[in-house]
């Protein structure tokens, strides 16, 4: 790793990610992926990966938490602080604006069809970005456990099982089946 970016480029990367992002969380991740892992090489996949799965265990929005957690990761405090607030600012100020021109459009029923035609562009770039996450577990010696635990989720959650304990004693599971292998 190439040690870590200075206080300014962290806030501009994630300022970056923030505002410019479009797709959801899952496109964000991998985009974020892409520009502190490969492009910068200030972490290890790893690394990025691990707080990206402690992001999606806790409560609330985890590409909140995953930016926080980077920016913790880098500079504790000051470093999450920085990234929480220019992750939650420009999106929340969009966010409000964009719902006040939703309302007066939804009235228009070609701003509706519109709508309906980036809603299915959206739903392609959440596929790609899933797509994109999967191809490293998906190699011939991962392929197998991959299956196992798609399967064992789908089941659960088929019968209203909530999905936190399932993953938890997933990963209790992986980190037993893992040491073992070593």
């Amino acid at each position: 790793m190439s040690g870590r970016p200075a206080l300014g480029e962290l806030c501009r990367l994630v300022l970056k990610h923030a505002s410019f992002t479009v797709g959801g969380g899952s496109v964000t991740v991998v985009a974020m992926e892409r520009d502190f892992v490969e492009s910068t090489r200030w972490m290890s996949l790893d690394r990025f990966r691990t707080i990206y799965g402690i992001a999606r265990i806790t409560p609330g929005t985890s590409i909140l938490a995953l930016v926080t957690g980077i920016g913790w990761d880098f500079y504790r405090w000051p470093g999450a602080l920085l990234a929480l607030s220019l992750s939650a600012i420009p999106g929340s100020i969009v966010a409000a604006m964009l719902a006040a021109v939703y309302v007066q459009l939804y009235e228009n029923e070609m701003a509706r069809r519109f709508l309906a035609g980036t809603a299915a562009a959206v739903c392609g770039l959440i596929g790609a970005s899933i797509w994109r996450m999967l191809q490293p577990y998906l190699k011939t010696e991962q392929l197998s456990s991959t299956l196992v635990v798609f399967a064992v989720v789908l089941v659960l959650s088929f019968y209203g099982f909530s999905p936190f304990p399932i993953f938890i004693g997933l990963g209790v599971a992986g980190f037993f089946l893992h040491g073992a292998k070593s």
